[in-house]
């Protein structure tokens, strides 16, 4: 009967606690975004492959798609999340508008391959005319588009299908199709800014037309800068533009290592188009066949690790880029450029062949295309938006809305969660307050951050009504009591006697609470590193992956091969943010007791830690240890930084591995 008991008080305490922390939550200044890429409205025409003769047409599908991706976005906005911008990560097409200017008249010479450096005056000067006109038609055809648009802001960096062959100097199309869009907005007299992340750079002369990486931050919120990064050039789609685009590639990359080294901002965010990492259709292939076996004879060129890379660039030009996504500062990397069908080439990187830095892999994110190109044809399609949440702390949560169907869909639990939320609302307007905090409760559960915020939020609405009396009488005066630094011994007794009181009630039970719940919980602490270049940080994402493949692992096993069996669970970092939580909303004193209370009933039973020792620019040392529940086992290596990402994953197994041998009594292999 008392273990019944205690069961039963050990499962209400946390909700306690929950319940308590919703009654004043408040939000905070963060950022909100959604990240498209790859449209194709202009250039989405091909052969197909079943009859050469004929041309596949997606620009009006995928036209559509965009017009209703805004109108998915702007029902988010009516629905109660708030976008700071929408950033188009590059691939308009604007390339098709310079090579097939309209023109019903073109002759012969008109017809030929831009640039029109290579045609007579006469005609250089007609087709400079043609391309003129097609740029604005299509800068009008888009802005009619954006301007149905309830997010004002845009930002934009070009792609590789924006510049004329993959030449850096043919950005100059690019920047003049900009400049056009940015007048036809302003023509249509709405309220939506566009700005160009990669604008021209004024004070060149000549007609190169260099694009600049240009820093962006939002009004109040300095504390996070946002930089465009052209890397429209870098697929290098011939190999002997390899080192004709070099130099060009190694200045747009200084430009961003430049605006990293100011100081009037935290939290760096870079927007571009190709990804660094391997290309979901180049692991498809054999290296002993093109475009592969291209790539292997270069490998004195491009490096020997880098040949099913999105990026065909010469090895320092990766170097350098290297050392930008290791600055601490920079705290996400958004790209797009593929089309690959399959939704798991967006979601995580296991599908790779090569091992990039750690740094890359947790701080990339790679948005799925908006256009139908390369997958009309495909059992799956892979299309949608990202949409990404910046902390005050300057982390990243993202996640990916699908296109389905014409329907746009979210990962099943946080579509449960959004269902939660909106079957709140239709409750609490409906006057069934007690159903409509049920709803909000489960909402608040999401993952999500702006979801849990806004369902804390209304929580609190709803129980600032049903609750007045305790407000009024309790929290009220014990807030002011505490606040007001004891203005009398009696608020002072009173406020110290409420505490002891609950501390006493509650610890017994907090005790028993933590250790059932800890018993099989890891805690990855912060990985120390010195100097600071991110690795420690990077390291930890490492374990979450390799966690998570496991899972999956183990779960199947479990379930065939060794049923009751665990495996180690990983202790939430969002179990950091709610004494945080509570002591923001809950009045002075009382918050503080109630948020360390808290904390005694998050107490993993393992830890994980460890350091990582820069000896040299080419060389580290990493020492890791898993400890807790008696045992203690023990990792050290040192390494050049290329084999470094290597031997973190090895670790990460082994760990995790040394784990559910000592949980499950070694029994569990």
């Amino acid at each position: 009967m008392r273990n019944d008991t205690a069961k039963r008080v050990i499962r209400v305490v946390p909700i306690l606690l929950a319940l308590i922390a919703s009654l004043t939550v408040s939000s905070k200044a963060q950022v909100s975004f959604v990240q498209i890429t790859d449209p194709h409205i202009f250039d989405d025409v091909h052969q197909t492959e079943k009859n050469p003769s004929q041309n596949e047409d997606n620009v009006l599908e995928n036209r559509a798609a965009l017009a209703s991706l805004i109108g998915q976005i702007n029902e988010r906005e009516l629905a109660g999340s708030k976008f700071n911008f929408i950033a188009v990560t590059g691939d308009l097409g604007i390339e098709a508008l310079v090579l097939e200017p309209s023109s019903k008249d073109k002759t012969d010479a008109e017809k030929e391959t831009i640039p029109p450096a290579l045609l007579n005056d006469q005609i250089r000067d007609k087709q400079r005319e043609l391309i003129t006109n097609s740029l604005k038609k299509g800068a009008r055809d888009l802005a009619g588009l954006i301007a149905l648009s309830r997010v004002t802001l845009w930002l934009f960096v070009p792609g590789n299908n924006d510049v004329l062959g993959e030449l850096p100097r043919h950005v100059r199309y690019y920047h003049e199709f900009m400049k056009e869009l940015q007048a036809s907005v302003q023509e249509l007299n709405i309220k939506i800014k566009i700005v160009d992340l990669c604008p021209y750079d004024e004070t060149s002369t000549g007609a190169n037309y260099a694009s600049t990486s240009k820093p962006f931050q939002l009004d109040g919120l300095k504390d996070y800068i946002f930089i465009g990064f052209n890397d429209s050039s870098f697929k290098n789609k011939k190999d002997n533009l390899i080192e004709i685009n070099a130099a060009a590639q190694l200045n747009y990359v200084r430009q961003v290592s430049n605006q990293l080294q100011r100081g009037d901002f935290k939290y760096a965010y870079i927007f571009y188009h190709i990804p660094e990492i391997d290309d979901p259709w180049l692991v498809t292939q054999s290296r002993t066949d093109d475009p592969l076996k291209t790539r292997v004879a270069r490998a004195d060129l491009i490096g020997k690790s880098y040949f099913e890379s999105s990026w065909f660039v010469r090895n320092d030009v990766r170097e350098q880029w290297n050392l930008v996504v290791m600055n601490p500062k920079v705290k996400g990397l958004f790209a797009g450029h593929f089309h690959d069908s399959k939704p798991q080439s967006y979601q995580s990187f296991d599908w790779m062949r090569t091992n990039y830095p750690g740094e890359t892999l947790s701080k990339l994110y790679v948005a799925p295309p908006i256009a139908l190109r390369m997958q009309r044809h495909s059992l799956t399609h892979a299309r949608g938006f990202r949409e990404v949440f910046l902390d005050k702390d300057g982390s990243v949560k993202s996640r990916i809305v699908f296109l389905n169907n014409a329907q746009w869909d979210l990962a099943p639990g946080d579509a449960e969660s959004e269902r939660q939320l909106a079957l709140a609302q239709t409750y609490s307007a409906s006057g069934k307050k007690t159903e409509a905090a049920a709803a909000y409760a489960k909402a608040a559960e999401s993952s999500w951050p702006p979801t849990r915020t806004a369902a804390l939020a209304s929580l609190q609405q709803l129980n600032n009504e049903e609750n007045r009396w305790t407000r009024k009488y309790l929290l009220t005066p014990l807030s002011t009591g505490w606040s007001a630094g004891v203005n009398t011994f009696g608020a002072l007794l009173v406020t110290i006697a409420l505490s002891l009181l609950a501390i006493a009630i509650a610890w017994p039970f907090i005790q028993i609470y933590a250790e059932r719940t800890g018993r099989n919980k890891l805690r990855v602490n912060q990985i120390i590193d010195s100097p600071n270049r991110g690795l420690g940080a990077s390291f930890q994402q490492l374990i979450a992956q390799v966690h998570g493949t496991k899972a999956a692992h183990y779960k199947k096993r479990v379930w065939f091969d060794a049923p009751g069996k665990t495996f180690p669970v990983l202790a939430a970092s969002q179990s950091a943010e709610v004494p945080e939580l509570i002591e923001t909303v809950v009045p002075g004193g009382l918050g503080k007791v109630i948020a360390w209370l808290y904390r005694k009933t998050d107490k993993p039973r393992y830890n994980l830690s460890g350091t990582i020792q820069t000896v040299s620019f080419q060389r580290s040392s990493l020492f890791v240890a898993v400890s807790g529940g008696g045992t203690a086992k023990r990792w050290r290596r040192s390494s050049t930084l290329h084999d470094l990402t290597d031997y973190e994953v090895i670790v990460a197994h082994a760990a995790l591995d040394f784990l559910v041998k000592e949980i499950n009594g070694g029994r569990f292999r």
